[in-house]
């Protein structure tokens, strides 16, 4: 079973997702891949993976990240 939870947090939103394990390593996109590798869970649209000192901070994931993900 697939699940997503969304809650309220201090002035913001939390969102939770739960995949059922059958799907691991078959998921890519903005969540993450789910393969059990953290260094490949900020991959960007066009394939490029962003080291960590890119994605160390929520305003790097914002800007590095987000934002590029966003315009495709």
């Amino acid at each position: 079973m697939n699940t997503i939870k969304i809650s309220l947090g201090k002035r913001f939103l939390i969102c939770e997702t739960l995949i059922n394990e059958k799907y691991k390593g078959q998921t890519i996109g903005l969540m993450g891949n789910f393969d059990g590798d953290r260094t490949n869970d900020f991959s960007l649209p066009n394939g490029t993976t962003l080291p960590e000192n890119l994605t160390n901070t929520q305003r790097k994931i914002y800007y590095n990240y987000g934002q590029h993900c966003k315009s495709s």
